[in-house]
């Protein structure tokens, strides 16, 4: 458990640090991008008790800012068949306007849904994470992200209560999103 914790601490600090790896060309600098993205990481699936599907829908700015409207369905195989859907508006915020970034829930909640919810089938979350987007062709990229939720332990009941009912609901999740981003689309001045 040190060493995950050594490991992600050494992984946060690297992610701060490195500078952004591609500048974006003069016409592209003033301009509203939409993104699309799913998770990588959902091919889990072939070796834990859940299914993890993550994807969304974004809009950034060349001057630093981004907004993203994740979806999290979470699948439990273990026995109990509930499945969660995990819903936010995140602000993302890339101190070098491209490269490291952190993102931060605004709003977030998770709903049970199925043929078998809980009792209490709406929670309400929140969620910090860090992470770096590289654009390996001019419209795609890459995006590692750890994300840590709850941090303040606002709402713990609510965390416990997922947690029991689907175990595979952890603290912390690493993420893996590839995606495409347009061109921009509208011209903003600032």
């Amino acid at each position: 458990m040190i060493i995950k914790k050594g490991f992600l601490l050494v992984l946060i600090y690297a992610l701060c640090l490195l500078p952004p790896l591609s500048a974006g060309s003069a016409e592209d600098q003033n301009g509203l991008k939409i993104k699309l993205f799913l998770d990588a990481v959902a091919l889990e699936v072939l070796w834990t008790k859940h299914i993890s599907i993550r994807g969304g829908v974004g809009a950034s700015l060349e001057n630093g800012v981004a907004f993203s409207l994740p979806f999290y369905f979470l699948i439990d195989r273990s026995g109990g068949d509930e499945v969660l859907m995990d819903i936010g508006l995140k602000l993302h915020c890339y101190p070098w306007k491209k490269g490291p970034f952190f993102s931060l829930s605004l709003a977030q909640f998770a709903l049970f849904i199925g043929p078998y919810p809980p009792e209490e089938t709406l929670h309400y979350l929140s969620e910090i994470g860090i992470g770096y987007t590289w654009e390996i062709l001019p419209y795609l990229f890459i995006e590692p992200e750890v994300l840590y939720r709850d941090p303040s332990n606002t709402f713990k009941e609510s965390f416990t209560y997922i947690h029991d009912y689907i175990p595979g609901y952890q603290k912390f999740q690493f993420c893996l999103k590839v995606g495409w981003m347009s061109r921009a689309i509208v011209s903003v001045p600032y």
